[in-house]
Parts: structure tokens; C-alpha cells; sequence
């Protein structure tokens, strides 16, 4: 057993992983410029690796840590993409998008990365956060992306996203935030597809805004 646990821990991949892990720290503390940068290219490159899988915790403490920059939580949260998914992780980032008090642009990026692991109930809770919403620029946003993807004809992953979610909503309708577009977050889905030329062609950028707008209740 601990010939193969030490041949486990000289395997490359687990050396790799290992060596990212160290560079995060408990929750992605730096103290200088230099620290700060590397987290985020750690950061960077566990989003695109999609490994490790340990690094499920240190991503979230990251992303809720007040003491270091916004970007760095928002990379943090990005880091999800190729992650596996699940019930545990998923319901962390839902209660990261639901904190009403968190930065705008952190509650989006948890947004985003909860529609990386779409399923019914995390629909139906986005839905129910949208329905009692305090930021303007919160509300835009998601509510013009879920809007635009149930209305996507991308037949690889817009359609059996937009089924689910509308089978998942069942009829109720979503909290409009129909607000000025030069002011407010909004995201655009565009897509074209063709089964007689088999042409597909998909577009969906994003538009933050940085102007925080806090409704008035």
C-alpha cells in the first residue's frame, strides 16, 4: 500500500496538481503584486485544465474572501468551468449569487458558473432569487440571459438547456428587468441554424456594467 500511495504521489499529473493546489493558499491570500498575479494565473489554469478536483474548496473560499480583489473572486468562480459537477459545489455557488450584499460582478460570475452545471433545480432556485432580486444589475443580466436561452435554436446545447429550463420553470413566469441597455448588464444569444445546409452558427457575448443601481423598495 505505500509503495503504491509514494508511486501515486511521484505520478506527473498528481505533481502538477499538487503544485497548483500550493499556489492558492488556504483562500488565495497574497501580499504583494507578484502573489496576486500568480494566484490568478493558478486560477487560470486550473479553469482550464479542469483539475484538480480538490480544488473544489480553496475556489469557493477564494471567491468569498473580502480581502482580496474582485477579479481575483471572479477568477476564482471562472476556475469552476471544467469541474466536475455537483450537488454540494453547485448549491455553494448558489448561495454566493443569492448574497444580495456580494459585488455585482461576483454574483454574476456565480451566475455563469452555475450554468455550467444546469439541471432543474438549479433553474428553479435561480428563478426563485431572481423573483425577490435588489440589484438592477443582477436582475438585468440574468434575467436577459435566461430569457435569451430559452429562446436559443442551437440544437447542441442551446435546445436541451432551453427545454429544461422551461420544463423546469413550468410556465412561471421569470421577474422582468427589461431596463436601459447603455445602464444595465444585459446578455445576448444570437443563433442560426440550418438543417438543409447544415449550417449552425451561434454568437452569445456578455456586457457588464460596472455602475452598481440598487432598486428602490
Amino acid at each position: 500500500m505505500l509503495f503504491f500511495l509514494r508511486q501515486d504521489e511521484e505520478n506527473p499529473i498528481t505533481k502538477a496538481e499538487n503544485f497548483l493546489l500550493s499556489r492558492l493558499n488556504t483562500k488565495c491570500k497574497g501580499k504583494t503584486p507578484e502573489d496576486f498575479e500568480n494566484i490568478l494565473i493558478t486560477l487560470k489554469a486550473i479553469g482550464n485544465a479542469g483539475r484538480p478536483v480538490a480544488a473544489e474548496n480553496v475556489l469557493l473560499k477564494c471567491a468569498l474572501n473580502p480581502d482580496v480583489p474582485v477579479n481575483m473572486s471572479i477568477a476564482a468562480l471562472e476556475a469552476f468551468r471544467r469541474l466536475p459537477c455537483n450537488e454540494e459545489m453547485t448549491d455553494q455557488i448558489l448561495q454566493i449569487y443569492g448574497e444580495y450584499n456580494l459585488d455585482v460582478e461576483i454574483r454574476i460570475a456565480a451566475y455563469l458558473a452555475l450554468m455550467k452545471c444546469p439541471s432543474p433545480e438549479v433553474f428553479k432556485r435561480v428563478a426563485g432569487i431572481l423573483k425577490n432580486e435588489v440589484n438592477n444589475q443582477v436582475g438585468s443580466f440574468v434575467w436577459s440571459h435566461m430569457t435569451n436561452a430559452m429562446d436559443s435554436t442551437e440544437p447542441v446545447h442551446g435546445l436541451p438547456q432551453a427545454e429544461m429550463m422551461k420544463d423546469a420553470l413550468n410556465g412561471m413566469k421569470l421577474r422582468e428587468f427589461n431596463l436601459n441597455r447603455l445602464r444595465f448588464s444585459r446578455a445576448w444569444e444570437g443563433s442560426f441554424y440550418s438543417g438543409k445546409i447544415t449550417v449552425l452558427t451561434s454568437y452569445y457575448p456578455t456586457l457588464t456594467k460596472q455602475e452598481k443601481q440598487v432598486m428602490k423598495m
